[in-house]
This record gives C-alpha cells, sequence and structure tokens, in this order.
C-alpha cells in the first residue's frame, strides 16, 4: 500500500513540474511581450504629449500676440476719437462765444440806432442816416443767423465725421483682425500638416525600431527561457530529490511517532490500571483508619468514663472512711485502689496502642499520597507527550492535505 502510494506521490510530482515548467515558458514569453508592448506605449504618448505642448504653445503666442496688437490699435482709435471729441468741444465753445459776442454787438447797435432814431427822428436831414442803420441792423441779424445755422451745420457735420470715420476705424479692425485670423488659421493649418508629417515619419520609425527590438528581444528571450527551463529542470530535480528524502524522513519520523504514541497509550493504560488500584486500596486505607479513629474514640470514651467512676469511687471512700472508721475504710481502698488502677492501665495500653496503628495509618496513608501524586504527574507528562506526538501528526496530516489542494489547483490551472 505504501509503495502504491510512493509511486502515485512520484507521478503527481513529475506531471506537476511539467505542467509548472509549461507555465514557466508561457508567463516569460507573455512578459516580454507585454514589456515591448509598454515600451512602445509609452514612447508614443510622450511624442504625441511632446508635440500637442508644442502646437499648444505656438497657438498660444500668437493668440496672444494678436489680442496685444488689437489692444494697442484700439488704445489708438480711442486715443484719437478723444481728440476729435476735445476738438469738438472746443469749437463748439468758440461757435457758442462768438455767437454771443455778435448777439452782445447786435445789441448795442440796436440801443445805438434806436437813440439816433429818437434824437434825430425831428431832424429830417437825418432821416437817411437812420435808414441806413437799421439796414445795418438787419445786415447785422441776417449775419447773426446765418452764423447760428454754420455752427449748427458745423456741429452735425462734426458729429457725422466723428462717426464715419469711427466707422471706418472699426471696418478697418475688423478687416485687419480678419485678415489677421485667415492668416494664424493658414499659419495653423501649416504647422499642423507639418506636425503630422513629422509624426507619422516619426511614428514609421518607431515601428521599424520596434520589429528590429521585437525579434531581437524574441530571439533573446527564446534563449533565456531555454536557460531557464533547464536551470528549472535541475532545481525540481534537485527538489524532488529533496522531497523524496524529506518525505522519507517524516514517513519514519511518523511511523516512530505512531509506535511511542500506541506505546504511550499502553503505558497510560497500564498507569491508570495501577492508579485505579492505588485508589481503591487508598479508599480501603481511608476506610480503616476511619474505624480505628472510631475505636480509639470509643477508647478515649471508655477512659473518660472510668475516670468519672474512679472519682465518684474515691469520693465514696472518703464517705466510707469518714463512716466506718480507718482500718476498715483503709482496707476497702486497698482493694478499690487497685482495681481501678489495673483498669486505667489497661486503658491507656489499649489507646497507646490504637493511637500508635493510627499513625502508622497516617504513614501509609501519605506515603501512598505520594506515590500517587508522583505517578499522576508521570502520567500527565506522558499525556503531554502524546498531546504533542499528535499535534506533529495533525500538522504533518494537514502539510500532506495542503499540498495535495496546491496540486489539484495547479492541475486545475494548468
Amino acid at each position: 500500500m505504501s509503495d502504491t502510494v510512493d509511486e502515485e506521490n512520484l507521478q503527481a510530482k513529475e506531471e506537476l513540474t511539467q505542467k509548472v515548467i509549461e507555465l514557466t515558458k508561457a508567463l516569460v514569453f507573455l512578459y516580454t511581450r507585454q514589456d515591448g508592448h509598454d515600451v512602445r506605449l509609452a514612447a508614443l504618448k510622450d511624442a504625441k504629449a511632446k508635440e500637442v505642448a508644442e502646437v499648444t504653445s505656438w497657438v498660444s503666442e500668437k493668440v496672444q500676440a494678436h489680442h496685444q496688437e488689437v489692444s494697442e490699435v484700439s488704445n489708438r482709435l480711442s486715443g484719437r476719437v478723444e481728440d476729435l471729441e476735445r476738438k469738438y468741444a472746443s469749437r463748439v465753445r468758440e461757435a457758442k462765444s462768438s455767437l454771443e459776442d455778435l448777439k452782445e454787438v447786435m445789441r448795442r447797435k440796436e440801443k445805438a440806432s434806436e437813440g439816433l432814431v429818437s434824437s434825430w427822428s425831428h431832424h429830417s436831414g437825418r432821416r437817411h442816416h437812420a435808414l441806413q442803420l437799421r439796414k445795418d441792423a438787419e445786415d447785422l441779424r441776417r449775419k447773426l443767423q446765418i452764423a447760428e445755422a454754420r455752427a449748427g451745420c458745423d456741429e452735425q457735420w462734426l458729429v457725422r465725421q466723428i462717426a464715419a470715420e469711427t466707422q471706418r476705424g472699426r471696418q478697418e479692425l475688423e478687416r485687419r483682425f480678419e485678415e489677421r485670423s485667415k492668416e494664424l488659421k493658414s499659419e495653423q493649418l501649416q504647422v499642423l500638416e507639418q506636425l503630422r508629417g513629422q509624426r507619422e515619419h516619426r511614428i514609421n520609425e518607431l515601428r521599424e525600431e520596434l520589429d528590429q527590438e521585437r525579434q531581437e528581444a524574441s530571439a533573446q528571450a527564446e534563449e533565456a527561457l531555454q536557460e531557464a527551463v533547464r536551470r528549472q529542470e535541475l532545481s525540481f530535480q534537485v527538489e524532488r530529490e529533496n522531497l523524496e528524502v524529506v518525505q522519507e524522513r517524516q514517513s519514519a519520523s511518523l511511523n516512530e511517532a505512531r509506535e511511542e504514541v500506541l506505546v504511550a497509550k499502553a503505558q497510560c493504560e497500564e498507569r491508570q490500571r495501577v492508579l485505579d488500584e492505588m485508589s481503591r486500596e487508598l479508599q480501603e486505607r481511608k476506610r480503616h483508619g476511619q474505624m480505628m479513629s472510631k475505636e480509639a474514640d470509643l477508647a478515649h470514651s471508655r477512659k473518660l468514663r472510668q475516670e468519672s467512676e474512679g472519682q465518684q469511687l474515691r469520693r465514696k471512700k472518703m464517705a466510707l472512711e469518714r463512716s466506718l472508721g480507718v482500718k476498715a475504710a483503709a482496707a476497702y481502698a486497698e482493694h478499690e485502689d487497685g482495681a481501678t488502677e489495673r483498669a486505667v492501665q489497661s486503658l491507656s495500653e489499649d489507646l497507646r496502642q490504637a493511637m500508635v496503628h493510627l499513625e502508622d495509618l497516617r504513614g501509609d496513608l501519605a506515603r501512598k499520597k505520594r506515590q500517587a501524586q508522583e505517578r499522576q504527574s508521570l502520567v500527565e507528562e506522558r499525556q503531554l507527550r502524546s498531546q504533542q506526538l499528535n499535534e506533529d501528526l495533525t500538522s504533518e496530516r494537514k502539510r500532506s492535505d495542503e499540498m495535495q489542494r496546491v496540486l489539484l489547483r495547479l492541475e486545475q490551472g494548468l
């Protein structure tokens, strides 16, 4: 039966070794392929990130320059509009001041003409001069109206001129913005095309390099795999031999442990039987000791009773001596004292023998207890040894079960 189990274990170990070798080959191959793929993917990601960063920086610079140019043009246009507004305000103030001056001159001339007309109305020679003054006043009024109309026309013309110039500036800015946007878009498209071409060229170069590296890595991996398989076969062979030696040792130790367990069980049974006999003997001794204690108690009670009787006899003796006289009392006392002393001596001897026998029984009981304790400690030590051997046996069984489960998992995984 053991030879069959050993053959099955060797066959299972050989199958497990073959499956582990195949699994190692597959893992090495997959690891090599995945490593190259990760390197290529990392290189492509780095190249893509660099291209995106370059395009983003170039576009941000162009947009920033365009925004700066637009802000400069807007500032210039705002300054020009402010200059025109200042000129318009100065011209309006000048027109208003000139209009006020003309009105003031007109009022002064009207007053002067009215005074002259009133002073010269009684003179006929001065009528012609008054009419002339009135014509001058009318001419001044017409000039004033013409100046007011011209001032209003100049103000409207200036407003229209400023609005037209502002519109032309805005249109010019929009036109320049559109042209600049078109130029930026065309430049961006050119840069993107150039970067795309460079990227395609770089990707092709990387592909060629990766193909070459893959071929070299495949050749190196094949060589490394063969070397690893060879080393692993040697290590598996050595490990299998070591496992066989360990298994033989463990089997021998297991058999020895089983034999020790059987011997320990037999010894435990023998000691348990001896302990049972000693326990029965101890119980018998205890019962005998109890009986002796009862007999000693009875003897002591008899002694006490005889002492009380002796005291009563002494009292009677004294009473008889007083009643009968000295001689008769002396004879009676000698007779009574001799009987009492003999009774007391016999009781004392019985009590002494009972006490000696009780001490012997107590010494035997203590000796038996010590022997029982020694045997109990020896039995406990044997039980601990048996328990330790059982634990070792259980751990060996668990290890064997764990090895079988590992073998089953590996077989299922492969």
